[in-house]
């Protein structure tokens, strides 16, 4: 992460073990695009400084800030609908 503030990597990767199912928000804060995935690695740090991980059906890496684990959804939300087709 950016100068200043902290991450633990560790303790992030104890709770969210490799094949957990999230969510990935390509825009922050807007989640009615978000797109059900499977986590693929442990979190790391990228030399910009920010933790990412890698996730299934995503080219790359992503940020551990756009990801949201379906405890932290409500239900009702459209990505944990299995009907819901993803737009990208």
């Amino acid at each position: 992460m950016r100068r200043g503030s902290t991450f633990d990597i560790t303790a992030w990767n104890n709770d969210h073990p490799v094949g957990e199912e999230c969510a990935y928000f390509p825009i922050l804060g807007i989640h009615e695009d978000g797109k059900r995935t499977l986590l693929k690695s442990e979190a790391f740090m990228a030399s910009s400084g920010d933790p990412v991980v890698f996730v299934q059906g995503i080219s790359g890496y992503v940020s551990c800030k756009h990801l949201v684990f379906k405890p932290q959804l409500e239900d009702r939300n459209p990505t944990w609908n299995d009907k819901f087709e993803h737009r990208w």
